[in-house]
């Protein structure tokens, strides 16, 4: 028996972009130094594998059992971001994988053994993002008050398959397989 473990967790300060000037008017402020811009990304990734395996001249087992979160937070500086772009998105998406495989053989002869497995996975991924626009109309900003669009989604998606390999065996050349002689000239 095996197991196996890891992780990853990272801390992101987004680059600002210096002498950019705002595009927009937000709540009566229309100057920011965009050189003093905050926007931060958190990026996490956790996984585990535990495996068995056991094997006879007969018979032979293996079974690996596996997960995996991963998740993306995004923050972004509310006004500058709307200033510069019209729009300042919030986001945090995550996705939980999970599964497990497993693979035997059996020799039910000393010239034939049965092989086989499956394979079942699952996995689920999930978006919230919350964005703060200004409205416009025809590319022209309407009003310097922003407004939240809520946009909350997720998918499940399954993988499976039940496999028995075969063996082919390649048939001998002969002189029928080798092509016509070779001409002489």
């Amino acid at each position: 028996m095996s197991a196996l473990f890891g992780t990853f967790v990272g801390h992101f300060q987004i680059p600002d972009s210096p002498g950019n000037t705002p595009s927009f008017i937000v709540n009566g402020v229309s100057e920011f130094d965009s050189a003093k811009i905050d926007e931060t990304q958190l990026e996490q990734n956790h996984f585990a594998v535990l495996f068995y395996r056991k094997a006879t001249p007969e018979y032979g087992v293996q079974v690996a059992a596996y997960a995996r979160y991963s998740s993306l937070a995004f923050r972004p500086d509310p006004l500058p971001d709307l200033l510069f772009n019209g729009i300042a998105q919030r986001v945090d998406r995550s996705s939980i994988a999970t599964g497990l495989q497993a693979d035997a053989r059996y020799a039910l002869t000393p010239s034939h053994t049965l092989r086989g497995g499956l394979l079942f996975g699952a996995d689920r991924t999930s978006v919230q993002a919350t964005s703060s626009v200004l409205p416009a109309a025809d590319g022209v900003q309407t009003s310097e008050q922003p407004f939240d669009v809520i946009d909350n989604t997720g998918k499940t998606g399954f993988t499976y398959s039940v496999y028995r390999p075969g063996r082919v065996a390649a048939p001998a050349l002969g002189d029928a397989q080798r092509g016509p002689p070779a001409r002489r000239v």
